[in-house]
């Protein structure tokens, strides 16, 4: 026990605490923290002078509960706050245990004994939610899980420390500004969430999120079951807790409450977006269930995802806990019009002057891919479980469209050409959505700017779909060529009408080009590389067959790129960079023509003969003037 005798004897006043805390971390071991845990209790005054700087050396060991409980009862909250975020930042989870392989195979810690849906989730909740202990008096609760194969705690039983200790910290902080603290500590907390998600189950972590939650912002709601057993229980009504040593007379200023409030619903969307984001398959599964739901006959036997999503326990517990975090949402008063803005107006820019901590809620975005999380939770309540959950007004047009349109193929992620690449809980959501709307006869009414506008546009999109499906899947290159011409048509037409809208046609915006340029303008990489005599024969043969639409692409681009007006309202340069058209086809066909040529000097002018050698030699130089006028068009 000299370790232990070393820590007692220099004990402050016997030494300074800068030196004490040196001979703690040379001697402190798992089997001394209970005596450890005694002279900390003994002690608050040391525990709250030194208890920021005991976190760290306290976090790597083995039955570290009760100091860390004894830490968050009695150390300075401030500066203990501080230090909790800089050991979440340091959390790394590229590989913490056994985790990421449970997350990978799609199969998550063993479940708490919760509600088989969201919508019994908040019927339970609701009927218990005046039964709660004081919130003032939570603290650090529960132990961690060990790592059996390291015997110390993993990354994971460290963040979940993390988080109880700052349910513990929290409440304590009597300033005139405790949203600054609150800011601080949800956003190391949520940059470490997103990361752990990634990487290793998120049930259990989620859970302890939530309990933070209910615990900072004095929401009356019983907790769900832990996973698994723990000493760490709630600090009792009879049980000291310090209070903030460096606490003043002044009350929190009167928008401190408002920015709290907003602080916590915006991270509990941005926390549900990561779950669910992070879901292994079968995901959330929305989308499948209300087609069970509205489509029964269809089901075929044994293969009814809203069977095992009451059967299978880790599918249960995701409805379980999205229907917590739903019910924080409703706690924190989030309305209906907030949640409907975030989904179908365009995002506002906050400018921000400085870097600290926000000033007013405003300033304070929602997760737009959480929200709309939120709302299929919402409807998910209703639809799959019967619960009495309000559901926004909504409609098919125009609020469905305009979700579709806020984040399916969105600008920022490539325009067009992401669509389909979105993430799958996104796509699940508003289709899960839509399904809702229209078999609940929501369809609004889709001409509320003018009929004939409305089917103007719907006749410009028949048509655009028209084209690039042409382009893009039939194998006759004469109608491809076609396809070039309407396009040019289409293009041409609305900008030669004097009567100019404010409204142009599709045709007219650079949506159209960008969607078509793939199909106009496709990758031909193939031409760049030394070919055998054989492979050099069937890319001849592939060219022929394509010669006349290459030649027509190429007229319609000198057009575009001569034409100021086409020029700038289509975005052709930018089109041309975004769908690299330079390198990849213009050079490429320039490389092609040249290898061709030399072909027909030898293996290519044999199979060809005089007469074809002529024609294709007349062929290649109708190219080469395209390409040279596109080229010197100046633009490429």
């Amino acid at each position: 026990m000299d370790a232990l005798k070393a820590i007692t004897d220099s004990q402050p006043p016997a030494t300074d605490s800068l030196s004490w805390l040196v001979i703690v971390e040379v001697n402190l071991s798992s089997d001394l923290l209970p005596a450890f845990n005694e002279i900390l209790l003994k002690d608050p005054e040391l525990t709250s002078q030194v208890g920021w700087d005991l976190i760290p050396l306290l976090l790597p060991f083995k039955g570290n509960q009760d100091c860390l409980r004894t830490i968050g009862r009695y150390g300075n909250p401030r500066e203990c706050v501080i230090n909790v975020c800089e050991q979440l930042r340091g959390l790394k989870f590229e590989n913490d245990g056994d985790d990421d392989e449970e997350e990978g195979e799609g199969t998550e810690h063993s479940e708490p004994k919760s509600s088989p849906g969201i919508a019994e989730e908040g019927q339970e909740l609701e009927s218990d939610g005046q039964g709660s202990l004081d919130v003032s008096k939570m603290h650090i609760t529960e132990p961690i899980q060990e790592s059996e194969e390291t015997n110390v705690p993993t990354e994971t039983d460290k963040l979940i420390s993390l988080i109880r200790l700052l349910a513990a910290l929290h409440p304590r902080i009597q300033t005139k500004h405790p949203s600054r603290f609150l800011s601080t500590s949800l956003s190391a907390l949520l940059s470490t969430y997103s990361d752990a998600v990634r990487f290793v189950a998120s049930q259990e972590i989620t859970l302890e999120i939530i309990r933070l939650i209910k615990t900072i912002s004095g929401v009356k709601r019983p907790h769900l079951p832990q996973r698994y057993s723990s000493q760490l229980q709630l600090a009792t009504k009879n049980e000291h807790v310090a209070g903030d040593p460096e606490a003043t007379d002044e009350p929190p200023a009167p928008e401190e409450q408002a920015l709290a409030t907003r602080l916590l619903t915006s991270f509990v969307t941005h926390v549900l977006e990561d779950f669910i984001d992070a879901m292994p398959e079968p995901g959330i599964s929305w989308s499948t269930r209300f087609h069970e739901i509205f489509n029964p006959t269809k089901v075929v036997s044994g293969t009814s995802i809203i069977k095992r999503f009451t059967s299978e326990e880790p599918l249960r517990e995701r409805d379980a806990i999205s229907g917590q975090l739903v019910a924080l949402a409703r706690d924190l008063i989030l309305d209906d019009d907030e949640l409907l803005k975030t989904l179908t107006q365009p995002v506002v820019q906050i400018e921000r002057t400085d870097d600290g901590p926000p000033s007013s809620p405003s300033d304070i975005p929602l997760s737009e891919a959480g929200s709309l999380f939120l709302l299929a939770c919402r409807i998910a309540s209703s639809t799959l479980f019967g619960s009495s959950t309000t559901i926004p007004p909504l409609f098919i047009f125009p609020d469905h469209a305009a979700i579709c349109f806020k984040f399916i193929g969105q600008a920022e992620a490539g325009g067009s050409n992401s669509i389909g690449s979105e993430p799958a809980g996104v796509i699940d959501a508003i289709l899960a959505i839509g399904l809702h709307l229209v078999n609940t006869g929501k369809f609004g009414d889709p001409v509320y700017e003018g009929e004939e506008k409305f089917n103007q546009y719907l006749q410009d999109l028949v048509r655009l779909a028209f084209i690039r499906d042409t382009l893009e899947h039939c194998p006759f290159e004469n109608l491809r060529g076609s396809a070039v011409e309407w396009f040019k048509t289409e293009t041409l037409s609305p900008t030669t009408t004097p009567d100019t809208t404010d409204d142009p046609s599709i045709f007219t915006t650079p949506v159209a080009l960008d969607l078509l340029a793939p199909f106009l303008y496709p990758n031909l990489s193939e031409y760049g590389i030394p070919l055998t005599d054989e492979a050099l024969s069937n890319q001849w043969i592939n060219f022929k067959a394509n010669f006349s639409f290459y030649v027509a692409a190429l007229n319609l681009l000198y057009l575009l790129l001569r034409s100021v007006s086409l020029r700038d309202s289509l975005d052709v340069l930018k089109a041309i960079k975004a769908h690299s058209i330079q390198k990849d086809h213009i050079d490429m066909l320039g490389r092609a023509s040249a290898l061709f040529k030399e072909g027909l000097k030898g293996p290519l002018g044999k199979v060809e003969g005089e007469h074809g050698v002529n024609q294709a030699t007349f062929d290649l130089y109708v190219l080469d003037d395209a390409l040279e006028r596109v080229r010197s068009a100046g633009m490429v």
